[in-house]
């Protein structure tokens, strides 16, 4: 009786599982991210994406949590917090960008940033995924631009 239980127990397991994987919604989504640095460790600004059925204007957060200078790429490791008014958001977590120096051009650093999406609310709700984020930091005006693309699955 114990075997048959453990292997009753073992398909309802599973069918729940697959039945969490079949409620996902997986979709792209591509956009664009203008901030400023406003503390040596904190980026605050906006982000535009279009994805998840149509677009999104809203605020994005990012926190530096580690970093190498000491050698080139520069490698930073941050987190972002996105938010869309009254559509929910996204966390991001131990994401790492690569910076190196503009040939000609002492302030600007490319930038290319791999994304970890972790958690979502609301739209983004049980949000995971990954993406990219290439651009440009400016340390002497403080601005950064970067454009990005990412593949996110939501469990509403």
């Amino acid at each position: 009786m114990n075997k048959r239980m453990g292997m009753i127990l073992s398909v309802v397991v599973m069918a729940s599982s697959i039945s969490h994987q079949v409620n996902a919604e997986c979709f792209d989504l591509k956009g664009k991210v203008l901030s400023s640095n406003i503390n040596a460790t904190t980026q605050l600004g906006t982000i535009e994406l279009i994805g998840a059925g149509g677009e999104l204007e809203g605020g994005i957060l990012g926190q530096i949590t580690n970093s190498n200078t000491s050698s080139l790429p520069i490698v930073t490791y941050l987190d972002h917090t996105v938010v869309f008014p009254g559509k929910g958001g996204f966390v991001t977590r131990n994401d790492v960008a690569q910076l190196e120096p503009v040939p000609n051009d002492a302030c600007t650093f490319k930038a290319k940033e791999q994304l970890n999406i972790v958690m979502g609310t609301g739209k983004f709700s049980g949000a995971s995924g990954t993406g990219t984020a290439i651009g440009t930091v400016n340390f002497c005006t403080g601005t950064n631009k970067f454009y990005l693309s990412a593949s996110v699955c939501t469990n509403p």
